[in-house]
């Protein structure tokens, strides 16, 4: 599934529903959009409002998607003395001014001339409709029907497209999602060091790759087949993604596990037990033995390390984690 993306709530499956079975329209007339309170939105069909919204408007204008006669463009205008706030999740609202859509949105700032800047933004909303010749959209003010032809027919009210770019991924791109392998999106592979044959729609995206790209995943090649990069070791352990520079290390380099040095000492005295020094992963060992002359005794002792007895072990070092199967993108050339 894409980073972002819009889904139809249960309201507006139900008024889909009544569009397509009994021939009702239904109205689209607003947009509204919100800060997520600060935080990223997982957009979900049972949420009847955004988390928090901070602006709503008319919708200006539809289009169809022209490589998909289902999809819509719904495009509306944020005025340039609206503002002050990120934009996180945007939605589109029925005549009832009930939440029909919601999808999540790239952190944009939307500023006013106080913070120094003003401008107009156009923001672009698409939606799928898997019966769209059994629906049609009332999507103006003044609630005049636009049926699938009239928007074929050129609807298009505005000249700004400044977001397009958000809703489509790059090829290539490699991200945690939450499906089965044999239930990945259409064109995502598990990034495993994987042979594909370059013939493949996948692999002549994967060969068409920058060479900065491949070298840094290490994506190598015979004369049939170029290999996916490999993001498990070779134990089958999937690695954390970590942020780097990109100068003192590269993006696709690897490290192994390791933990910060513990150290510790203890002192020993003659007679003293093993029993006197247990301290968290600190433990002595040894025994009392009766010297040569029989008047004296002498400790043999050690000292001992054992972490577990403080602390979870495992064969590796790792934080409480979710399991992610993680995917790389490779769509059709032009895709």
């Amino acid at each position: 599934m894409p980073d972002f993306y819009t889904v139809v709530t249960d309201t507006g499956l139900q008024a889909l529903g009544l569009a397509s079975a009994q021939g009702q329209s239904f109205s689209l007339t607003h947009a509204v959009v919100g800060d997520g309170n600060g935080l990223a939105v997982i957009p979900n069909k049972g949420m009847t409002a955004l988390v928090n919204e901070v602006w709503r408007g008319e919708v200006a204008g539809v289009k169809v998607d022209s490589d998909d006669s289902n999809t819509f463009t719904f495009e509306f205008a944020i005025p340039a003395d609206v503002g002050g706030f990120t934009i996180r999740e945007v939605g589109l609202l029925d005549e009832s001014g009930k939440l029909f859509c919601i999808g999540n949105f790239p952190e944009t700032g939307k500023p006013v001339a106080v913070n120094g800047s003003v401008r107009d933004l156009v923001v672009r909303l698409p939606l799928h409709f898997e019966n769209a010749d059994d629906v049609s959209l009332v999507i103006d003010t003044a609630v005049a029907i636009a049926t699938k032809q009239d928007v074929k027919n050129g609807m298009d009210a505005l000249t700004q497209r400044i977001i397009d770019a958000c809703w489509t991924m790059p090829a290539g791109h490699i991200y945690p999602v939450p499906f089965p392998p044999d239930e990945l999106p259409p064109h995502h592979y598990v990034p495993n060091g994987e042979g594909l044959l370059k013939t493949s729609d996948a692999g002549k995206t994967l060969l068409s790759m920058s060479a900065a790209y491949k070298a840094a995943h290490r994506v190598i090649e015979n004369e049939t087949h170029v290999f996916m990069p490999n993001v498990f070791d070779e134990n089958g352990d999937g690695y954390f993604p970590r942020f780097v520079d990109g100068g003192s290390r590269s993006v696709g380099s690897t490290q192994g596990d390791a933990i910060r040095n513990i150290t510790g000492q203890m002192l020993m005295q003659h007679g003293e037990t093993k029993n006197d020094y247990e301290n968290g992963a600190l433990f002595a060992t040894g025994e009392s033995l009766s010297g040569a002359t029989g008047t004296s005794t002498i400790l043999r002792s050690g000292l001992g390390l054992d972490v577990s007895r403080i602390v979870p072990t495992s064969h590796e070092n790792r934080p409480k984690n979710y399991g992610f199967i993680p995917a790389i993108y490779l769509p059709p050339l032009g895709v």
